[in-house]
């Protein structure tokens, strides 16, 4: 139980350096446009704190950590989004089409 706190702990931290880093960075920049930092506060929070929070209800209710799929649930929650970025950084980005619409 205390691992799930733990873990939804760190999750609001980055959550809140994410939004503060996208607040501050873009007011030094004079930056006006559309960026992706914009969802990291968003989805970090969202996936990350309220996510393990909700399982910590869950754990409260089912008593969850004494299933023995908890670790491998943590082991693979964990580890998902480093295979992904390894993955995405190896591709070869997709050919953008030219446009031939003439206005």
């Amino acid at each position: 139980m205390r691992k799930i706190l733990d873990t939804a702990h760190i999750y609001m931290i980055v959550g809140l350096i994410g939004g503060l880093y996208y607040r501050d960075i873009t007011k030094a920049e004079d930056f006006t446009g559309d960026t992706q930092l914009a969802v990291v506060h968003t989805h970090v929070l969202a996936l990350g704190t309220m996510f393990f929070l909700i399982v910590l209800a869950l754990e409260k209710l089912f008593a969850l950590t004494a299933l023995p799929l908890v670790r491998w649930f943590f082991w693979t929650y964990k580890r998902i989004p480093a295979t992904r970025t390894a993955d995405a950084t190896t591709a070869a980005p997709a050919p953008v089409a030219a446009s031939t619409d003439e206005r």
